[in-house]
């Protein structure tokens, strides 16, 4: 470096003009910039005319460069002594690298507004690239109930950009400083990267979220869609007439595809109550998938029979998968372990708030409410009133509770009502004639009797039949007059899960529903909380209100009861199927 006087220090912005070579370099890369994009204004003056650095940039540069003037040389052992050339040109080697550092500071700062202005560019036309960004992780399907990693970004070095932690918020967990980060799904919006590992984790498209620890996948169909409340349309329930509307139940749910090893853990054992074959068929044919699909959180699920003269040991729930309640107004039966989940026939005085019996079809008292007002939604001012028979089991709930239900509604909307019982195997099997309305309230064996004898015999009342859901099975729809109006307390859902259902050889009536979506909601229950004893599962089946179970509405009971609500859907029978009129409605009566 020639010898001519040391350039002042007087601030590091001071005015230096650039190296002729850098600045026709680094005027070549900003025009570059312009003319792909870069927000300069045309009327700019000259590239090398006085910029201030940014004041903490200044600051650093300017202490440390100070400090390396101000440090004695070799030759120089205490303050005062003069600097020798050697030392002053020393001084301006820094002084002049100060300035090439100023510059590459401003080279810097235009890569970082080049990548904003082009999002796809990795390069400068002057150089490499200078910022290294993690790549922001691939989302995961809400449905796929696996865990995705993400690798944590490098630490931030002079070419490496530190990228800020996620903010807590609706779709993330809160964790300790330093832990993995839970999300519920994609990334956050803009590309924010975590800066520690991220766990994805599924969560229920209702409320309520999984045990922190990882649960593993999902229970198969766990994501299912809600089937939506009285305001919002019901899917037909398992076949259409030509033309009519596609089934919009879960449509989309998909199977949950399982990468996990065979369950390694002890079997979940549930204690079964038999007697309904079609019951039994749906929740057996839930189980074997759960089960083939590696279990819940590394359990199978074992079913044991237990009844009153046969209980069983180690079990965390009981399941009635009979034609009959086995609770009564006190609560479950003492030989029952753990919690109840009830056939449906249970009644809504068996489903009180705080016990540990609980159902997830509507009571079929409430669903009499719906099909008798179905059938007459307004009053009726004929005289004389109009006569409806009522065709009652011969036992249980269907035989009193419901006829007394429906005959309230019908007596209210000014009709004379006459109850009979309708038993096949006692030869009981009378059709009241001169009716002007029939509803029934039958098991489905006894329904199936009526309307094969209801069709052979021409009965068709001229104001119409209606039911729970008993008639509610596709196999019935085409022996039963257009315009037949049926309560459901489930839709065949959509999608893969609607397949499998059909698949089942006994059917898709409502008792293969029912006792496909018992076996879900304990699934669901176990793998969101973890439960494996009596007590944890009383607490995981009350913490399932907002879970959808797909074939009905988010799960949801009436205030002080554990009575399931909305209670059920209106299909009516148009050329031999059945078609939703509107969405689940809810008993108001």
């Amino acid at each position: 470096m020639p010898d001519d006087p040391e350039l002042p220090l007087s601030g590091l912005d001071a005015e230096r003009p650039l190296a002729p070579e850098l600045r026709a370099r680094l005027e070549s890369a900003m025009l570059a910039a312009v003319a792909g994009g870069l927000p300069v204004p045309a009327d700019e003056e000259a590239l090398d005319a006085p910029r201030p650095l940014p004041e903490v940039v200044r600051t650093r540069l300017e202490t440390a460069l100070l400090a390396e003037a101000a440090a004695p040389t070799a030759g120089a052992e205490v303050a005062g002594v003069v600097t020798s050339l050697a030392g002053r040109r020393s001084r301006k080697v820094v002084a002049a690298w100060s300035a090439v550092a100023a510059v590459l500071l401003m080279v810097v700062a235009v890569a970082g507004l080049v990548s904003r202005g082009n999002p796809g560019s990795q390069n400068l036309a002057a150089g490499g690239p200078t910022t290294t960004t993690a790549g922001t992780p691939a989302s995961v399907p809400s449905d796929a109930g696996v865990t995705a990693e993400t690798t944590p970004p490098a630490p931030a070095t002079a070419t490496t950009r530190a990228t800020k932690p996620v903010r807590p918020g609706p779709s993330t967990t809160g964790v300790p400083a330093g832990a993995g980060t839970t999300t519920t799904g994609r990334a956050p919006p803009g590309g924010t990267t975590p800066s520690s590992p991220t766990t994805t984790t599924p969560v229920s498209p209702g409320a309520g979220q999984p045990a922190t620890t990882d649960p593993g996948p999902a229970p198969p169909f766990y994501n299912s869609a809600p089937n939506g409340d009285a305001a919002s349309p019901a899917p037909a329930m398992s076949s259409q007439p030509s033309g009519a509307a596609p089934n919009q139940g879960s449509q989309g749910a998909q199977p949950q595809k399982s990468t996990a090893p065979p369950p390694s853990g002890p079997p979940l054992r549930v204690g079964i109550v038999t007697g309904d074959a079609a019951q039994e068929a749906g929740f057996r044919a839930y189980v074997d998938q759960l089960n083939r699909s590696g279990g819940v959180r590394q359990h199978s699920v074992e079913l044991v029979p237990v009844s009153a003269a046969s209980p069983a040991a180690g079990t965390i729930a009981t399941v009635n998968l009979g034609s009959q309640p086995v609770a009564g107004p006190g609560g479950a039966p003492g030989w029952a372990t753990g919690p109840l989940l009830e056939t449906l026939t249970a009644t809504e005085n068996l489903l009180t708030g705080n016990g540990a019996v609980f159902s997830f079809a509507s009571p079929p008292e409430r669903q009499g409410h719906l099909a008798a007002d179905a059938l007459f939604p307004s009053a009726v001012t004929s005289k004389p009133p109009p006569n409806a028979v009522i065709y009652a089991a011969s036992s249980g709930p269907l035989s009193d509770v419901v006829p007394a239900a429906m005959e309230a509604v019908l007596r209210q909307r000014g009709l004379k009502v006459t109850v009979v019982t309708y038993d096949p195997a006692q030869k009981r099997t009378g059709l009241v004639a001169g009716a002007d309305a029939a509803l029934l309230s039958l098991d489905p064996a006894a329904a199936r009797a009526w309307v094969t004898q209801a069709k052979g015999a021409g009965y068709r009342p001229a104001m119409g039949l209606a039911g729970i859901y008993s008639l509610a099975d596709d196999t019935l729809a085409p022996d039963l007059p257009d315009g037949t109006r049926v309560i459901s307390p489930y839709v065949v859902p959509g999608g893969d899960e609607g397949q499998a259902i059909r698949s089942i050889p006994e059917g898709s009536s409502a008792p293969v529903l029912h006792g496909w979506v018992t076996a879900k909601a304990l699934a669901a229950a176990v793998w969101r909380t973890g439960a494996d004893t009596p007590a944890e599962m009383q607490s995981a089946l009350e913490g399932l209100a907002g879970w959808s179970p797909g074939l009905a509405p988010a799960y949801e009971t009436r205030p002080g009861t554990r009575s399931r609500t909305p209670e059920g859907v209106l299909f009516q029978v148009q050329s031999g199927a059945y078609v939703a009129q509107g969405g689940f409605r809810r008993d108001s009566f």
